[in-house]
């Protein structure tokens, strides 16, 4: 193959090399969304946010997919609290309080905030919020579907009903955030972190909506009112149906808290105002970095090449310009060389998602948190054919997919240097280990054999570069060639001169 490439055109050859890299970092992209995906399974409801966010910037389709399935779980969650809320109010009232202990594990693991116990004290709220859960989730005819939820003043989910009336259903958090940019509000998804317009203005209002924690009729017939005419300006600008009825409830949420107790006068209706959060870190991070690249080709229009603009406005010649040509050969480096450094590149970032595995299976080894015995093994893949996955079994299924890919990357990383056999051994007691102890010494050496192959691809690199005195033309290198920098001595076994340590940096393995 590198005499084939050898016969290529230097434009062919470069259009080669490049489209290698890319397949790299792709797989890297796709290992990185494996992780991810699979850590979804034990990821907590106000977590998932952070995770949908974590897959968006990688691959915006991965992440509208994982988004429905939480959607998924979110449908049946709701199903399973209709169907117990209409057994339990529909059952003798001796059989309540013995039905109801059979269901508490069930909701608290839904997060409903339930008393402990079904007595004569707890009774009548634990009937009226039955009553409501079956109302809003069931479905069955116009007076139990839900149109549309806000979150009131107290931080509960009320819902609105398609017969008008409202149901409150628990505490809750709003997904949603409105924030003045200064060119206007946006509406901010926490789990996607997109901006959505929002129109913002007065709302006819006879009077305020009040803070009280039980409420009235009145009030929550003029909410349904002021949400149902704010949905249907978002729908009007432009926003889809998940949009909008995330900004009526980011909207009704306002009114309740700016509004307090205090009456609004008649007609005059509520200006929506600034929300005092901040910005999320990462959108505070995009802007300072898009402002940081406009002053710098602000900066940077009508310079010659060559030269930099002081902030005086006067030119100055940059080291290496036209002025100050390099001395090092201006011969660009072979194309079989060049295909040499990106396959070693390759094999670091695939070394770094062993590394990342292990410590993950290592920890869980350490807390007790995964069982590989043979029971267990039998009983968590049981549970997961079944549909009834426990913590244990969700995490022996993510340790079978990571296994493989941590035997398969660990042998291409350790082919053909002097670790090979290290790795190999070190493999065969992986896959025979049967209890936590010996699994976590099998993982500990393997761990340590890779880290020693990964010294020896860095040095490989390093000499590569040092070889041809700098990395390719055109393209920046985190590997550059040192000349004052003396060679690595073999027999140390790691520290490669030139620009590895800057390689290692680069792949978070150092």
């Amino acid at each position: 193959m590198v005499n084939q490439l050898a016969q290529f055109s230097p434009l062919d050859a470069a259009t080669y090399v490049q489209q290698q890299g890319e397949m790299g970092r792709q797989r890297g992209q796709q290992n990185k969304l494996a992780q991810l995906a699979s850590q979804s399974y034990s990821t907590p409801a106000d977590q998932q946010g952070q995770l949908l966010g974590q897959m968006a910037a990688i691959d915006p389709k991965a992440a509208q997919t994982q988004q429905t399935q939480f959607e998924s779980t979110e449908g049946r969650r709701n199903k399973t609290l209709a169907n117990m809320s209409n057994l339990l109010v529909n059952a003798p009232e001796q059989a309540r309080a013995g039905l109801y202990q059979q269901m508490l594990p069930t909701l608290k693991q839904f997060g409903v905030d339930a008393p402990a116990a079904y007595d004569a004290t707890t009774a009548p709220v634990i009937d009226q919020t039955a009553r409501a859960l079956y109302t809003a989730y069931s479905g069955n005819g116009a007076q139990g579907q839900v149109q549309s939820t806000y979150v009131d003043a107290q931080g509960n989910r009320v819902a609105i009903l398609r017969n008008g009336s409202t149901q409150i259903l628990g505490q809750d958090a709003p997904k949603v955030q409105i924030i003045d940019s200064g060119d206007g509000f946006y509406g901010i998804n926490k789990s996607t972190l997109q901006g959505t317009p929002v129109v913002t203005g007065g709302a006819p209002a006879a009077r305020g909506i009040g803070s009280s924690a039980q409420g009235n009729t009145a009030d929550d017939k003029q909410a349904a009112e002021l949400g149902r005419e704010f949905y249907d300006q978002m729908i009007q600008s432009g926003l889809n149906d998940q949009q909008a009825m995330s900004a009526v409830e980011v909207y009704l949420s306002r009114m309740t808290r700016g509004s307090g107790s205090a009456a609004v006068s008649g007609g005059g209706g509520q200006q929506l105002r600034s929300a005092p959060a901040k910005i999320t870190p990462y959108q505070q991070q995009q802007l300072e970095l898009e402002r940081e690249r406009d002053r710098d080709a602000a900066a940077q229009r009508g310079v010659p090449s060559g030269y930099q603009r002081l902030p005086d406005g006067s030119l100055q010649a940059i080291p290496g310009g036209p002025a100050d040509k390099p001395t090092v050969s201006e011969k660009p480096m072979p194309p079989g060389a060049m295909k040499q450094v990106f396959d070693l590149q390759d094999q670091l970032q695939g070394s770094e998602n062993v590394m990342t595995m292990t410590q993950k299976h290592l920890q869980r080894l350490e807390a007790g948190q995964l069982d590989v015995r043979p029971g267990a093994a039998a009983e968590g893949w049981m549970r997961n054919k079944a549909g009834l996955s426990d913590a244990n079994s969700r995490n022996l299924a993510e340790w079978d997919a990571d296994r493989t890919e941590m035997v398969n990357e660990s042998l291409r990383l350790n082919k053909g240097v002097q670790t090979e056999g290290d790795a190999a051994r070190a493999i065969k007691g992986l896959m025979e280990a049967s209890d936590a102890k010996s699994l976590k010494q099998s993982m500990a050496r393997l761990q340590a054999v890779n880290q020693r192959a990964i010294a020896l691809r860095q040095q490989q690199i390093g000499t590569l570069y040092r070889n041809y005195g700098r990395g390719p033309d055109g393209e920046p290198l985190d590997v550059a060639p040192r000349a004052s920098v003396p060679a690595a001595d073999p027999a140390a076994g790691s520290g490669a001169a030139g620009g590895v340590d800057d390689l290692l940096s680069k792949y978070g393995i150092r």
